[in-house]
């Protein structure tokens, strides 16, 4: 298996990890201890800098708790070198206004070393609708 794929499939493993809520495998597992997660926008608390496999991992059970029926669907991923890219499909309802829905579109793309994520970075389709969504 080339690089490129076996950093697609940490990729992969990641995205299926968090739809079975498994953080700590996703926290001990794939992420660098030294990760970090930049999360697009300006309007929500989570729009910053995430450091650390702890706070990166807590990232996703954080939105799960705000929205209800969270969907995240990778749509494509590849890889070039040491970075993955992966287009994804992001669905929800906020859990206390569930006539705030989102349907979004966003780019994630994951730097790996030795096997593990090193950084992940953001890039909402439509970051008005997110950031209104999580205000």
């Amino acid at each position: 298996m080339s690089d490129e794929q076996s950093n697609i499939a940490i990729v992969q493993d990641l995205y299926a990890s968090l739809s079975k809520g498994d953080t700590a495998h996703v926290q001990e597992a794939l992420l660098d201890d030294q990760v970090l997660l930049q999360v697009s926008g300006s309007h929500h608390s989570h729009a910053r800098e995430h450091t650390g496999s702890q706070d990166t991992a807590s990232y996703v059970p954080f939105v799960q708790s705000l929205a209800s029926d969270v969907t995240i669907e990778p749509e494509t991923i590849a890889a070039a070198g040491d970075q993955v890219f992966a287009v994804l499909h992001i669905q929800g309802h906020r859990t206390d206004a569930p006539s705030r829905a989102l349907d979004v579109r966003e780019v994630q793309v994951f730097t790996l070393a030795n096997g593990k994520i090193t950084q992940v970075t953001n890039y909402s389709g439509d970051q008005q609708a997110k950031d209104e969504f999580f205000a």
